[in-house]
């Protein structure tokens, strides 16, 4: 929730690790003169506070909030969370239906009743010579949605931490699959009826079983760090995560338009990601020097997706069901070497130099798939056995902070990167719908590497104004180089104007303005066609017809365009117990030289929050918020063909160059989202009840299509998209003893999603689309809960 709650938990925060920080205060900080006074500007000398980093933008801002801390404010179970080392909490959940919305991440997707346990512990004062501190920290146990980790060391020696967290993503249950995976391949039953469109495929009702779309991941990390004398300071991170379950993947045999033989699949995943990452610090009083390396590396224990083709379409030999099968590649194995090298000098208390550069070398090699997995076809010899892709990129960044007087400084960054991709290029054979492979070389097609470099430079002037306010001009630079891409260039600039006002009312203010305007070289609409296909079949083309893209169509982050962009933020405390907050946000883009494609997009945001504490037992919050997003989208309906070209008329076809054929959308999306909660201690220190209700509705209009008067393109728009969230939730909670507590819960949850995409298509409504017939959530609920506490003495 927006506003105080977040400030509140980070409060608490502060005194749940204030234990750690103590014994920690020990350590020497090399930064540690910049808090005498010599080096303070006055008005902060005189605040008592030590904030001169230019860096920062919230020097010198008070929260509003900051009574909160008090304990008078915070409830019980907030000051025992503090003052006991650690608690054990079992609950008893009752889930009353099953759902994929309200239970995608939280572990509780699954109708039925649920036994969870959860516990922490802390001691930072133990008799052992060889550990100082210890803790565990174990949430959510007996669920899918479970972590632990444990820590330990010792204060300005070592420190040790391990940590396991198991996360699952419940996308869709509604789905129907006739496929049954048999070892990696996905077959279907001797049953199955199969014809050349899905509206003949009568027997998939009979046949299909659920298909679910579950992701799991599970991730074991083992940190640790080492102190050497005063100066150096060693860390290292060992990880390894494994994502299991099952996703929908689309794949098809694919001769052309007319001919795109497709079904949706239950591809299953089990892939595992390797971690390893040292670095080495060493510090001084006014430098550090952080050097650090990671290796990465990506392992997907499958390499290809295989499957019976459910179509009877005689496209060729050993192509239709139930002989005809199909074959993809997956997210193929990777490695990734980064070296980093950090670097911090204090020049003087009025100049600050930071430096962080890298270089890393991602690789692939996984062994190619062959042309086809047809036996029947004749193809032609890989160039390679694989790719043998690297990719460098190279970063430096380097910032320069100079505070010319208490109430002017500056701060300067200039970053280069380079993303050098070295994989060879080759030419490959072209396979149709496994069907037709042509072997003369004029039909192969190339990979195109791409390359860019970029050299980015922002300037900063801030400026303090009278009463705490502050004025800030920021100017930034961008050209960024490109290889093997439509533009060879673009440049672009920006300027951004920040105020900080606080009145004499105590109403504090925040104003931004923005513009960005970004220019692109030439457009080569052609660039694609040479970079993909053989001199010979180029050489044979006519040149108004060597594109891949429509040659007005640009795309959009090559394309020129303007950027205006606004913020604004009021905090207001109406009293001393009430405070409100408002925030705003607007952008636009103009991309006004492209005629197809994005034409331009506009974005706001507005976000009301305010807390009201009433007495000390009882508070209330809310906030409310509105989101819109619309953009125009243009586009032109054409048939291709032999003579396609985009630039002459042709009265017989409609071609690329029939304007008449141009369409436009607008699509409009808002959401409006309401929250209210409030907490009451009911018997101070003995009950407290907790009261939060949400609301959200969005909405995706597409009903403003127009075709340009097209004979063909009707002005029918698409329907809406909507999705209403009602969530609900009461909680009491009673402390029984000092150290004993039980509490009830209960939640309303409520999901109502409109998709047309979803609830007017079937399995068999597109001819040539095998589909799942999954449904938008439409969920209804109630969840109780049971608990109870122990906090340790």
């Amino acid at each position: 929730m927006n506003g105080w709650p977040s400030t509140y938990l980070f409060v608490l925060s502060l005194f749940s690790i204030n234990g750690y920080a103590q014994q920690a205060s020990e350590e020497e900080d090399p930064f540690a003169f910049l808090a005498e006074e010599k080096y303070q500007p006055k008005a902060i000398v005189e605040k008592g506070e030590i904030k001169n980093s230019p860096e920062s933008e919230e020097d010198e801002e008070e929260d509003p909030f900051a009574f909160l801390a008090e304990e008078k404010y915070q409830p019980k179970m907030a000051v025992q969370e503090v003052d006991s080392p650690g608690f054990v909490q079992v609950d008893v959940l009752n889930v009353s239906a099953d759902t994929f919305s309200f239970g995608q991440y939280n572990g509780l997707s699954e109708e039925g009743t649920h036994v969870n346990l959860s516990g922490y512990y802390r001691d930072f004062n133990t008799a052992s010579s060889l550990v100082d501190y210890w803790h565990l920290d174990a949430q959510n146990l007996a669920l899918d949605n479970r972590d632990l980790s444990l820590a330990l060391g010792q204060v300005r020696a070592y420190n040790v931490e391990f940590n396991f967290n198991q996360t699952q993503q419940v996308k869709n249950l509604s789905g129907l699959t006739p496929y049954t995976n048999n070892g990696g391949l996905f077959t279907l039953p001797n049953s199955w009826v199969a014809a050349q469109t899905t509206d003949g495929m009568t027997a998939f009702n009979a046949i299909a079983s659920s298909f679910e779309q579950t992701l799991e991941r599970e991730k074991l990390n083992l940190e640790y760090s080492q102190y050497f004398g005063k100066n150096w300071f060693l860390t290292s991170d060992f990880s390894t995560e494994e994502k299991t379950g099952t996703k929908a993947t689309g794949a098809a045999l694919y001769a052309n338009v007319q001919n795109g033989h497709s079904a949706i699949l239950p591809q299953a995943i089990d892939q595992t990601t390797n971690k390893m990452e040292f670095s080495i610090t060493y510090n001084q009083s006014n430098y550090s020097v952080k050097a650090d390396y990671l290796f990465s590396q990506f392992e997907n224990e499958q390499s290809s997706l295989t499957w019976q083709n459910p179509y009877s379409s005689l496209i060729g030999p050993n192509v239709a069901y139930p002989d005809g099968i199909g074959q993809i590649g997956v997210a193929p194995d990777n490695d990734l070497h980064q070296i980093r090298v950090l670097g911090h000098y204090i020049h003087s208390p009025k100049l600050r130099i930071i430096a962080d550069t890298s270089y890393s070398l991602a690789s692939q090699d996984e062994n190619y798939l062959p042309y086809t997995i047809n036996s029947q076809l004749v193809t032609g010899a890989l160039p390679r056995t694989s790719l043998e892709g690297e990719a460098v990129t190279i970063t430096v960044k380097t910032s320069v902070l100079y505070r010319y007087s208490n109430s002017l400084n500056f701060k300067g960054i200039y970053r280069y990167s380079e993303r050098d991709n070295q994989s060879p290029r080759d030419a490959y054979q072209v396979v149709f719908a496994d069907t037709w492979a042509p072997l003369e070389e004029k039909f192969r097609h190339y990979n195109a590497p791409h390359s860019k470099n970029s050299n980015y430079f922002e300037l900063t002037t801030n400026y303090r104004l009278l009463s705490r306010s502050k004025a800030s001009l920021i100017y930034a630079y961008e050209e960024i180089e490109r290889y093997n891409y439509a533009v060879n260039s673009t440049i672009e600039n920006s300027i951004k104007l920040k105020f900080r006002v606080h009145s004499e009312t105590n109403l504090a203010s925040r104003f931004e303005l923005g513009f960005k305007d970004r220019a692109a070289s030439l457009y080569h609409w052609e660039r694609s066609y040479f970079s993909l296909f053989d001199a010979q079949l180029i050489n044979q083309t006519p040149e108004n017809q060597r594109y891949t893209n429509h040659p007005l169509l640009s795309q959009h982050y090559l394309s020129n365009r303007e950027q205006f962009n606004g913020k604004a933020n009021l905090n207001y405390p109406i009293a001393d117990n009430i405070h409100l907050n408002y925030d705003i946000s607007y952008k636009e883009n103009d991309y006004d030289k492209s005629t197809l494609g994005l034409i331009n997009d506009k974005s706001i945001f507005s976000s009301l929050n305010g807390i009201w504490i009433y007495s000390n037992t009882i508070n209330f919050t809310s906030y409310l918020t509105y989101d819109r997003y619309e953009f125009e989208q243009a586009g032109r309906e054409f048939t291709g063909g032999y003579e396609k070209s985009a630039f002459e008329q042709y009265a017989s076809l409609p071609q690329a160059s029939d304007s008449a054929k141009n369409w436009q959308i607008t699509p409009d999306d808002s959401t409006i989202s309401l929250g209210l909660s409030a907490h009451w201690d009911y018997l101070p220190k003995v009950i407290e009840m907790d009261f939060d209700y949400r609301f959200s509705d969005s909405t995706s209009k597409n009903d403003n299509f127009l075709s340009g008067g097209a004979a063909d393109l009707t002005n029918v728009g698409l329907p809406d998209a909507s999705n209403k969230e009602h969530h609900f939730e009461f909680n009491t909670l009673y402390h029984y003893k000092p150290n004993m507590s039980f509490s009830f819960s209960y939640q309303y949850y409520r999901f109502d999603g409109k998709d047309w995409a979803y609830d007017q298509v079937n399995p068999n409504s597109i001819a040539k689309v095998v589909g799942t017939g999954q449904r938008p959530a439409n969920d209804q609920l109630h969840v109780f809960q049971l608990s109870f506490k122990y906090q340790i003495e």
